[in-house]
């Protein structure tokens, strides 16, 4: 590889899925809890019910964690996405910047040479 791509466009592409998904996992862990009430109800059993307790406290802690980073990630990529495209502006402004100042054109030298440049 000899350098990075990013394209704007494509990330915000992304972004649009990952908000997508991260709407669908809160609309789930919203209605997990009535339907694991209910799950646990037509058993009719203690050990069901103690089982799928222990489930939901061993897999909260996982599953908040992973819901509040996905903002967070989210806003890393906004700024790297950011800071790449500020960065190639920089560079192409520079690159330009410094081409113009490489050569300038000495219209004497036309004017000597009988109306050809030897370069």
């Amino acid at each position: 590889m000899t350098g990075w791509r990013v394209s704007p466009e494509g990330v915000q592409q992304v972004l649009t899925g990952v908000d997508a998904a991260a709407t669908s996992i809160a609309t789930a862990l919203t209605g997990l809890s009535d339907q694991l009430s209910a799950a646990v109800a037509g058993t009719r059993s203690a050990e069901v019910a103690e089982a799928m307790q222990a489930f939901v406290e061993a897999q909260t802690a996982d599953l908040t964690l992973i819901e509040q980073r996905i903002p967070s990630a989210r806003q890393a990529v906004i700024d790297a996405t950011n800071a790449v495209t500020a960065g190639d502006l920089e560079m192409a402004t520079t690159t330009q910047a410094l081409a113009a100042s490489a050569w300038t054109p000495d219209a004497g030298a036309f004017v000597r040479h009988g109306g050809s440049v030897p370069y």
